[in-house]
């Protein structure tokens, strides 16, 4: 068995307009200044608002910017929404990176001629180290010092001359006996109370087996 909807006996067609038929009416599709998603259709029956924001939403292109390869990283990868992939490699990107703004390098500091970067790990940070200043500081310090080694130098040559003069001095004559003690003078004096002629106790300035003028023996 067959039933009819009620409303089915509520319609009552009326002869409608063809469409191609000209008809004093207006349309106007415009964007709503009040809504950055919305758009007004305005016609001769009045205007309808329409929010578009869900379609903008649906038809948003996703894109993705990320490191690849995972594992070890050199390029960043910017997949496109075409399907295409773009690829900026390190050495590309370093042309537009300026060192002092690393996270890890010192900020706040006005960059001086001749400044390198220093590891601090107190702060676990890089510093800045004026280099050029130190390397001249160095060579002031380098250059004093030479001039200090030079006049040791000469000192100890002036010193060494002294020393050879008075090891020669006291050098003892050949055959003198080996308890001698320096003496001054130039000539040998001899002591000897056994009347011996015994040349073993006396004040030496030459070999006792030579005799000198002037040479003196006491008994």
């Amino acid at each position: 068995m067959t039933t009819t909807p009620l409303e089915v006996f509520n319609i009552n067609e009326c002869e409608m307009i063809d469409g191609k038929t000209r008809v004093k009416a207006y349309t106007d599709l415009r964007l709503d200044p009040d809504n950055p998603t919305g758009v007004i259709l305005d016609t001769t029956w009045g205007e309808l608002h329409l929010d578009l924001k869900s379609v903008v939403k649906n038809g948003e292109t996703i894109t993705h910017l990320k490191l690849s390869p995972a594992d070890n990283p050199t390029v960043l990868r910017y997949e496109r929404e075409d399907g295409g992939v773009d690829c900026i490699t390190g050495e590309e990107l370093s042309r537009i990176v300026y060192l002092r703004y690393l996270a890890d390098v010192q900020q706040n500091h006005t960059l001086q001629n001749g400044e390198v970067l220093m590891y601090d790990s107190a702060s676990d940070t890089f510093k800045y180290f004026n280099l050029s200043t130190a390397i001249t500081n160095i060579n002031t310090a380098l250059g004093n010092l030479q001039t200090a080694i030079n006049n040791l130098n000469s000192t100890v040559s002036n010193l060494s001359s002294r020393v050879a003069t008075i090891e020669a001095k006291l050098t003892p004559p050949s055959g003198a006996p080996s308890n001698v003690k320096v003496a001054f003078g130039n000539i040998n004096t001899y002591g000897d109370v056994t009347n011996g002629n015994l040349k073993t106790s006396g004040i030496y300035t030459h070999s006792p087996n030579t005799d000198v003028t002037n040479d003196q023996y006491f008994s």
